[in-house]
């Protein structure tokens, strides 16, 4: 008996970006080789890059991160039998059997699923190792007291340093304000050096001020951040996760429901979108956390420069203050006894 000449169906992209059927000719599909891609992609420029790409997984395909055209998951490589086909070829070679079909997608699936899966969980893996351990940085902050004597030196330098003031203007008409306001200038005008010291310290702690207020903004800014970018990947890996399974899910049913089905004799190849990644992926969770860590290390790395410098201000602008208020006390004293 003679064997039935297998029915050829061809399908291809209308406007809509959608697989139609056609009637133009085409060769038989045990005529087809392995590396003429048939189905989708007649183009052969970078044909080198889509090989090569074609040979990976199709449920990381991306279209904002690669260059790389393609249309249905059909184009992507299968291994069958120690050969490289495309999948699309596969399914629709009369000399697989449709049992054998089965098998090939089932095959074919559960590889792919495994390569996502393992990408994923090492990307996941790697980020949540790093990500807690930007949570274990200490920031150290000024202490309430440490702030409160910043403030008291500044405005006791202020006090003491600027004699043209008006709270002098109104202490030296008392005759005790008189004896300090005296003793206080003739103090700088025999010890011009005194005078640079008080406006130095005077502008030493105004600058530790400013300082430490900067800093701390930049660090309670920083663990608002972190804090929602450790929330924001935690749910993006939920995201990420739900849409692989969902997608996974049904472009496998789609294939072994139709293989060798009456129902579905001739089916069209599955869209390219209904496979590929969303717009939360792999490499935007890993975008996320890069900046998320890098922002980390930056803060990290300042952190000893940062904490030199407030230490420097604060010792310089205390021994200012220290020397003006010893000096102050001693000439008044002296000034007061002779």
């Amino acid at each position: 008996m003679r064997e039935k000449e297998p029915v050829i169906k061809i399908y291809e992209l209308n406007k809509g970006n959608k697989f139609k059927e056609t009637n133009k000719e085409h060769p038989l599909l045990d005529e087809i080789t392995s590396t003429e891609f048939a189905f989708a992609n007649h183009d052969l420029t970078g044909e080198s890059l889509l090989t090569n790409y074609l040979h990976t997984n199709p449920f990381l395909y991306n279209p904002e991160t690669t260059d790389v055209v393609v249309h249905s998951i059909e184009d992507f490589m299968i291994e069958v039998k120690r050969e490289k086909m495309a999948f699309g070829d596969v399914l629709r070679n009369p000399k697989f059997k449709p049992k054998q079909r089965k098998k090939i997608i089932k095959r074919a699936f559960k590889k792919w699923r495994k390569d996502y899966l393992q990408k994923k969980n090492q990307t996941f893996k790697e980020n949540d190792k790093v990500v807690e351990i930007i949570g274990e940085l200490e920031f150290s902050e000024s202490s309430l007291k440490t702030k409160l004597l910043i403030g008291l030196v500044f405005v006791l330098l202020m006090f003491l340093v600027i004699t043209d003031s008006l709270v002098w203007n109104v202490l030296k008409e008392g005759s005790f304000g008189y004896v300090i306001y005296k003793s206080i200038t003739l103090m700088y005008e025999k010890m011009m050096w005194l005078k640079i010291v008080g406006n130095l310290g005077i502008y030493l702690t105004l600058i530790l001020i400013f300082h430490s207020s900067i800093y701390a903004f930049i660090i309670k800014d920083f663990k608002k951040n972190y804090k929602l970018a450790q929330a924001f990947l935690n749910n993006s890996e939920k995201t990420i996760s739900r849409e692989f399974n969902k997608k996974y899910k049904k472009a496998r049913r789609y294939y072994l429901k139709r293989i060798n089905n009456k129902k579905y004799p001739f089916f069209p190849p599955l869209n390219i979108e209904e496979v590929q990644e969303g717009k939360m992926n792999i490499k935007i969770f890993n975008e996320i956390c890069k900046a998320t860590i890098d922002r980390a290390y930056v803060v990290k790395k300042s952190k000893p420069y940062i904490n030199s410098f407030k230490m420097l201000l604060q010792i310089t602008g205390f021994v200012s203050a220290g020397i003006i208020v010893v000096m102050t006390l001693y000439n008044v004293i002296l000034n007061i006894f002779s």
